[in-house]
């Protein structure tokens, strides 16, 4: 930008808050007006130019909840603007022919997927429910993971990928380690939650850990692959702070997740098995400490019997599985669950387990097709691991984060009810990126630039006509 625009870009800054506050009588209404101008005006240039940037923010804020983190954020209804405007943005590059989409394995299961659970939105037991659900939830999954899987190409916008969600996850962390500080959002003797009081998905203790589990993966894997020694140690802090508050959140299944997710660290980055077999012992036997898990285990045992919150789990997978088997195509519809344990129960519960809560609410078919879609993604990981050479640090230190995020999530995922939600699509978006842009040479390499001849008078003798083979002899 030029002095000129500079100075002209400020002058009309001034008039336009003066002409609002003429109008208004109050400073902050102007202010807030003109910056959610500027910020139209930033995500329409992200969409039309940088359309990767626009969609790992919407994968990243949306994943962590970040609206709902800093509340000061809310209104702005980011998860809405940000849905409509990165559709709007694959759509035009799509038609535009600026993006040839990869049908990989993870996106072709996906889709099958999301079709299935559509087409029994209106066959749901509550088409209500599961309409509300499908529209403030899935549709917008589905739209971040296919632009997620398409936008995501070269290794910067991997780096970027992998940086953002370990620092989006950072500020989630940050966050809930105030709360504990300062005493407020906390229950069950002192396990922290973030909004609680206004109904935030990261007001319950086990949801919260189950969100931070990649930002704990990524943060790591950059610690462990970044070349300078300034990021490595930044995102080593930033993986124990997200460590820290996941202990904080005292959760059983936050302890299989990390567990998941260490283990899967460990192994792929240490040579001795002996050792990382000792470091994922230590870890575990000291988050179990940090939680204070041995008194929840034993608070509410009498007599060697199970506590309440173990028995009621235990129920409800038997009525998971039994729903799921009665109605075997479809389920009984997106969100649909609670709904069937209060008339089974009296009581509003989820199924606290992943697998059964797909089980149940698409069907045997329907847990089919997530199983194939979780498959193919660890698979396609695996591989990337194996097959990677050393020097490409971005895309193994990609493949790492995802691997040990998606362990940790899958672990987590057996006690919590998250086949629905957005971070288990946001790897397997990020997933089939990675699989496009390793089996794609031109996709591992920057983009090119138009060349430049130095000196003419050089190339005089070069001929630049197009040479054609001779023709075949008959």
């Amino acid at each position: 930008m030029t002095a000129q625009s500079t100075w002209l870009a400020t002058i009309s800054f001034m008039v336009l808050c003066g002409a609002a506050l003429a109008i208004s009588g109050n400073l902050a209404v102007p202010l807030l007006g003109i910056s959610a101008l500027l910020g139209g005006i930033v995500l329409i240039y992200l969409a039309a130019y940088y359309p990767f940037a626009l969609a790992i923010t919407f994968a990243a804020s949306s994943m962590f909840r970040i609206h709902e983190a800093l509340l000061m954020l809310s209104p702005l209804r980011l998860p809405l603007i940000l849905a409509a405007i990165t559709a709007v943005s694959l759509l035009w590059h799509l038609v535009k022919g600026n993006l040839r989409p990869e049908w990989t394995s993870q996106i072709v299961w996906f889709v099958l997927f999301f079709g299935l659970v559509s087409f029994g939105v209106p066959l749901a037991a509550s088409p209500s429910a599961a309409f509300s659900a499908w529209v403030d939830s899935f549709s917008k999954i589905f739209v971040m993971t296919l632009s997620v899987a398409w936008l995501v190409r070269n290794p910067h916008e991997f780096r970027s990928a992998a940086r953002a969600i370990a620092l989006f996850g950072l500020v989630v962390a940050l966050v809930a380690l105030r709360n504990k500080a300062i005493g407020v959002e906390l229950v069950e003797d002192g396990r922290v939650t973030i909004g609680r009081s206004y109904g935030s998905i990261l007001g319950d203790p086990n949801d919260l850990a189950f969100m931070l589990l990649p930002a704990l993966g990524f943060a790591a894997s950059l610690a462990f692959t970044a070349h300078s020694r300034l990021e490595r140690f930044i995102f080593a802090g930033a993986g124990l702070l997200v460590l820290l508050a996941i202990t904080y959140t005292r959760s059983r299944g936050g302890l299989v997740g990390c567990f998941a997710l260490g283990a899967v660290l460990a192994y792929a980055t240490m040579r001795s098995r002996s050792l990382a077999t000792v470091a994922v012992v230590v870890l575990v036997v000291t988050l179990y400490i940090g939680m204070g898990l041995g008194s929840r285990l034993t608070a509410g045992s009498v007599n060697g019997k199970l506590d309440e919150s173990a028995a009621g789990r235990i129920a409800m997978w038997s009525l998971a599985t039994r729903v799921g088997l009665e109605h075997p195509v479809i389920g009984i519809g997106l969100a649909n669950f609670e709904r069937e344990a209060y008339r089974s129960s009296g009581k509003w519960k989820a199924v606290h387990n992943t697998w059964l809560s797909v089980l149940a609410e698409s069907g045997i078919v329907g847990l089919g097709l997530f199983l194939g879609m979780v498959s193919a993604t660890v698979y396609t990981l695996l591989a990337a691991l194996r097959s990677l050479p050393l020097e490409n640090h971005i895309h193994r230190c990609m493949a790492l984060g995802l691997l040990s995020s998606f362990a940790g999530l899958c672990g987590a995922g057996s006690f919590l009810s998250h086949g629905f939600s957005w971070p288990i699509y946001v790897l397997v978006g990020l997933t089939a990126a990675l699989n496009s842009a390793i089996r794609s040479p031109v996709a591992k390499q920057p983009r090119p630039q138009t060349p430049v001849r130095q000196n003419p008078k050089y190339d005089q003798g070069v001929s630049t006509a197009v040479s054609y083979p001779p023709p075949k002899a008959r």
